[in-house]
């Protein structure tokens, strides 16, 4: 401090001028904060390890329940995750204090555990067995990319069931089982497509080396719009294309002999579809809800049209059904309200319940009964008619 008197500098809180002797007036020192103390905040830290491991643990036992496949794990993988839990969680809390506030460190840790734990869960695939789903339950609608490796031998039908987030399926190379194109799973020899990303978008080319779809491989596929079937494929599973509400376009491959159950159910955006010479059988719920669809041709080499196969064809105003066709199974066309009349051959021995409800004109000169099968439970009951050749 300078003296007020001589301008010279002179020690702080002095009460004279060691200079001009002036007398210089007296302040007070000022406070200083008293120190925190430095074990009380390494205590709360150490208490929020402590609550956080009891979280992580918590969390850790329903990951446990939730894979089922904890109990097969060798040892020294679930020591390696805890190590890396309880390291994660002590640098964090003790050795980075990055949270100033104290309330904030088990909320903080707990989190950072939270995500180390899911890590662990989703990378750690090697462990799989095949009585656990490969996608643990909880994380399938988070998933988007999933990396098969070469120790997989055994995939279950449902492990990328509900994934409708899942855009690709890689297999790691060395795997004898499985392999893996456009993010598209197969067979080591790509002879069965087993299934497709829920996410996938756009178009999809099947290889021709391809003889079997799997059950439900395009199922729920909402963003595909487009697929070619090769005529090296003999075999479309049940439901295979169901509920890929974005599909417009189909090729059927021309090896097709039997369209089975709900292959293109609730395909609501599908406008036109050919069916092939090759197809001996239209299977139950095959095109149900197809709302879009207007047109059918079905061709000289079906015999049996099965239950539901076009109901709720809402847009369906023209079908041809060949003199092939023996059986219409039950509601095989029912609530197609844009169809405005039906010619059923002769050659036709049974039709189902309600197989043309709300179809207004019907006309069949063959020996089925209770006709017209449901026809005249429409509204305008009578505007409808059923016509002998």
């Amino acid at each position: 401090m300078k003296c007020p008197h001589c301008g010279k500098e002179i020690a702080d809180y002095s009460r004279f001028c060691e200079h001009c002797g002036g007398r210089v007036e007296q302040t007070n020192p000022p406070v200083q904060a008293p120190k925190k103390k430095r074990g009380l905040k390494l205590l709360w830290r150490i208490l929020g390890v402590l609550v956080s491991l009891i979280v992580c643990f918590g969390i850790v036992a329903l990951v446990i329940e939730e894979m089922k496949k904890w109990h097969g794990m060798p040892l020294y993988v679930i020591l390696c995750a805890s190590l890396l839990l309880f390291s994660c969680i002590v640098y964090f809390s003790l050795i980075r204090p990055y949270c100033r506030h104290k309330t904030n460190i088990v909320v903080a840790t707990s989190i950072l555990a939270l995500n180390v734990i899911f890590d662990v869960a989703w990378f750690n695939m090697a462990v799989y067995t095949s009585a656990t789903p490969i996608v643990p339950e909880i994380f399938k609608p988070y998933a988007v990319k999933v990396n098969i490796p070469k120790s997989i031998t055994q995939i279950n039908d449902r492990d990328f069931w509900y994934c409708r987030g899942l855009r690709e399926i890689n297999v790691e190379d060395g795997n004898y089982v499985y392999s893996s194109q456009d993010g598209v799973l197969y067979n080591k020899d790509k002879t069965t497509l087993i299934v497709c990303p829920r996410s996938k978008r756009g178009s999809v080319a099947i290889p021709n080396s391809v003889t079997e779809i799997m059950d439900r491989a395009f199922s729920d596929c909402f963003r595909l719009t487009s697929v070619t079937i090769p005529n090296s494929v003999r075999r479309i599973g049940d439901y295979a294309f169901g509920w890929c509400t974005s599909l417009t376009n189909v090729i059927i491959s021309n090896s097709i002999s039997n369209i089975r159950e709900g292959v293109f159910f609730s395909c609501s955006a599908m406008k036109s579809v050919t069916i092939p010479n090759s197809v001996s059988s239209i299977g139950s719920l095959s095109f149900c809800g197809c709302m879009e669809l207007t047109s059918v041709t079905i061709p000289n080499s079906v015999t049996a049209i099965g239950d539901q196969a076009f109901s709720d064809c809402y847009s369906l105003s023209s079908v041809t059904i060949p003199s092939s066709v023996t059986y219409i199974g039950n509601a095989a066309f029912k609530n197609c309200y844009s169809l405005t009349s039906v010619t059923i051959p002769s050659t036709v021995t049974s039709i189902g319940e309600n197989a043309f409800k709300d179809v207004p004109q019907i006309i069949y000169n063959g020996p089925a009964s209770d006709a017209p099968w449901g026809a005249k439970d429409h509204l305008f009951e009578e505007s409808f008619e059923a016509v002998a050749e």
